[in-house]
């Protein structure tokens, strides 16, 4: 398994301060000191911090894969990527699934935090995948890891758990246990 990379999900409305907020930092500093590239929707709350504790550990790359409305993305990043709509008719609906797709897609983890409606569809997607995945008895080795306190993911969990037999995640309450769950993922494909 590759383990270069690493899309990090969360909300946008998180401040500076906010427990989500610091422990993306948090994550970010750790992940970018283990020489993972960070990847994320690009502007504020969890996708600036995990940008800025990115630079915080040196982290080489830091991408924001924004939309065209807003390209420039939060200012930690080292690089953007803006997406277009993928069914070419220049519509919002489209610009969002690509950037969903892309995040998905370009990382090697993916990673969730707190957050809004976009959030949690980013993460249903991301057990979609999984699901399909494990129904057609394809190999899907992406590590799909829920950061934050229980009682927010404990809904949504129960939710997903009721329409799937499956458990295609690790949920940790810090960053410093996911942080070591991907040093050993890592150390596990011998990077």
């Amino acid at each position: 398994m590759k383990l270069e990379s690493v899309a990090v999900f969360g909300g946008g409305s998180f401040k500076v301060n906010s427990r989500e907020y610091d422990d993306a930092c948090t994550f970010g500093r750790l992940i970018g000191r283990l020489g993972l590239a960070i990847y994320s929707g690009g502007f504020g709350g969890i996708m600036e911090a995990v940008s800025r504790g990115g630079n915080f550990g040196q982290a080489e790359r830091i991408v924001g894969i924004t939309v065209p409305a807003r390209p420039k993305g939060n200012q930690f990043l080292t690089a953007h990527e803006p997406v277009g709509d993928l069914t070419g008719r220049d519509t919002l609906e489209g610009t969002m699934l690509s950037r969903r797709a892309m995040l998905m897609a370009q990382t090697d983890a993916w990673v969730f935090f707190p957050g809004e409606i976009g959030t949690v569809i980013e993460f249903l997607d991301a057990v979609n995948v999984k699901k399909v995945a494990a129904d057609l008895k394809i190999n899907h080795e992406k590590p799909m890891i829920l950061i934050g306190p229980g009682e927010y993911w404990v809904k949504l969990i129960g939710l997903v758990m009721s329409m799937c037999n499956g458990d295609f995640w690790r949920h940790f309450e810090s960053p410093y246990p996911a942080a070591d769950y991907l040093i050993k993922l890592r150390e596990a494909a011998g990077h």
